[in-house]
């Protein structure tokens, strides 16, 4: 079988689904008896003009209409009960598929930026929302539209065609409209969240923005493709107000004809004239869910792509699997014949590196911008998966370790520092629940962040704001570096960790890699710095994904120095032509 043909795997999304038909059922049922007691209206009319109009007998009169309100409360017990079967569903749904769904769009986001993000949570909504909709009660009553055909024959056979026309007729104007704004609704949506993600990347730098005069491009550019997309949307609504006069002439035409011919038999003595007004309410019930199904059309439309996008995001990220618990690992790193990329990249940015690194030793990574530095890191993390080759840890592949239970031994300073709207305190614990202040503070000494940290407003208590806002960026990158070190890490990775900090907080750093090193963690780092580079027992350079060198420090380094005189006739070193610049500045 072709690999394009062979059906895609089911995910926790579909297997929600299904467990939610468990609570639709029961809807479904109850949607019957709804219905059912919809006939009460038709026969009450009948009867009323039949038989209390005949013979004027009050008691008639009243013991109908009494009855009639009797089963009309009846009627609104079930609707009740079957909003309240759908509303749990809704929240079935949310609670069988919300952490999946973080899950894979936290792992996009860090695997493949731009692919998912805070779009499938509101997909989520969207999806909840319609099950709990009015779309949703009118696709169940539309189930027995048959009842009411087959009562409207039941009352004449020229009736019920004239209502089997009619709701084919409505039938046919949906499905004549789905085929023609279904491309134009998903680029709508897909022009909507083109949108959405350069609002939210601006948003993101608007410091930048404004400094440099880049608000009115940016403004254009924005609106260009605003404009875009409210094109689309207008395309959408004219079809949609088409789709509603269509749906409005067909079913007043229906129930024009419907009472015709009822009457035009009532001439004829085939039915009473109660029977005509009956008649015409059954073909109306008959219609009505129809139509208010496809004059929600979009709504409905709106909730199937965000089952598709949700399924897709879902089918990208591998789904976790239960793996054997590993005991602690002592850090031993080995990346084997590595070729990678990221995610979705059609071309390697690591190609064959082969490099060991091992418990108390302290790697420094150098090389050109773009070498590569970055990108090792990533790939040692897991981040990035290997297309070829393996990544190990204590000889495991990274795919043999729980990945959770793994992260506990992990420290992690990126490049670009990001922290979390919260305290001080659970910015370092990870967000860890309880917090327990042993640990806190003592990664909080580690990095030499203890006493600025009493010396804010709330102590460990102050709220940092969204991304770290209320910090400076020197305390924001040693707050993280806190993070890092917080618990009992084996494997400290720092990417650039001194960009931000000035003389006293570069000093902070080089003890804590000083002190990670006498206890015996592996620590690897990349830095421009050579104040940092002098705590380095081995030095890799990456240069064009390669590793190009790799081994001891000063062995390393002065293949890429050379010695010079200088006036009082001491040797110092230089850089040579050939060696790769220092520049660890690098994303990829």
């Amino acid at each position: 079988m072709n690999p394009q043909q062979q059906p895609k795997k089911k995910t926790e999304l579909d297997e929600a689904l299904v467990k939610c038909r468990e609570a639709f059922y029961p809807a479904l049922a109850v949607s019957l008896f709804a219905n059912l007691l919809l006939f009460i209206a038709p026969l009450y009319v009948m009867q009323i003009v039949d038989r209390v109009l005949a013979i004027k007998s009050v008691d008639t009169l009243m013991v109908l209409s009494g009855l009639t309100i009797v089963l009309a409360l009846l009627l609104a017990f079930f609707e009740f009960v079957r909003a309240r079967l759908l509303v749990r569903a809704g929240v079935k749904f949310d609670m069988l598929v919300d952490a999946p769904i973080f899950r894979a769009v936290t792992l996009m986001s860090t695997r493949a930026p731009g692919v998912a993000g805070a779009q499938a949570l509101r997909d989520l909504d969207r999806v909840r929302s319609f099950i709990t909709s009015s779309t949703a009660f009118a696709l169940l009553d539309a189930v027995w539209v048959p009842v009411f055909l087959a009562l409207a024959f039941a009352f004449n056979a020229w009736v019920g065609v004239v209502g089997l026309a009619g709701a084919i007729a409505v039938v046919a104007i949906a499905i004549t409209n789905d085929m023609r704004t279904k491309k134009t609704f998903g680029e709508a949506n897909r022009a909507a969240l083109r949108v959405d993600s350069f609002v939210g990347t601006s948003l993101r730098n608007t410091d930048a923005l404004e400094a440099m005069g880049m608000l009115p491009a940016m403004l254009h550019r924005w609106r260009a493709g605003h404009v875009q997309a409210v094109k689309l949307q207008a395309e959408i609504g004219d079809r949609s107000g088409t789709l509603n006069a269509a749906l409005r002439f067909a079913r007043y035409a229906t129930l024009v004809l419907a009472v015709a011919i009822g009457t035009y038999l009532s001439i004829r003595n085939e039915l009473s004239s109660g029977g005509v007004l009956a008649a015409a309410m059954v073909v109306g019930f008959a219609l009505g869910p129809i139509e208010a199904a496809v004059a929600q059309w979009p709504q409905l439309l709106a909730a199937r792509a965000a089952v598709e996008r949700l399924r897709a995001l879902l089918q990208a990220v591998p789904a976790e699997r239960p793996v054997m618990q590993l005991p602690r690992p002592h850090g031993v790193v080995t990346l084997s014949n590595v070729i990678a990329g990221p995610p979705g990249a059609r071309a390697a940015v690591i190609k064959g590196v082969n490099v060991q690194f091992q418990p108390g030793e302290v790697v420094g990574i150098i090389g050109p911008s773009g070498g590569g530095k970055t990108s090792v890191l990533r790939v040692a993390l897991g981040l990035w998966p290997a297309a070829s080759g393996s990544v190990r840890i204590d000889g495991a592949e990274l795919g043999q370790w729980d990945t959770e239970a793994l992260s506990k031994y992990v420290g992690y300073v990126p490049q670009e520092i990001e922290l979390f709207d919260g305290t001080v305190a659970e910015n370092i614990a990870r967000f860890a629940d309880p917090l327990e202040a042993e640990p806190i503070i003592l990664a909080a000494r580690r990095t030499g962040l203890h006493e600025a940290i009493l010396a804010l407003p709330d102590g460990y208590n102050t709220q940092i704001g969204i991304n770290g806002a209320a910090l400076s960026g020197g305390m924001r990158q040693r707050l993280a570096l806190a993070r890092a070190m917080y618990g009992d890490p084996v494997l400290v990775i720092l990417d650039e960790p001194n960009s931000s900090l000035d003389a006293e907080g570069e000093n902070v750093l080089v003890q804590v890699v000083a002190n990670a090193k006498a206890e015996g963690r592996t620590v690897i780092f990349t830095t421009h710095r050579l104040q940092l580079l002098a705590t380095a027992d081995k030095v890799l350079v990456m240069n064009n994904g390669m590793a190009e060198a790799f081994g001891p420090r000063d062995e390393v380094l002065a293949r890429y120095t050379r010695p010079t005189v200088v006036a009082n006739n001491q040797p110092v070193t230089q850089q040579t032509e050939d060696a790769p610049p220092a520049d660890a500045a690098e994303s990829g």
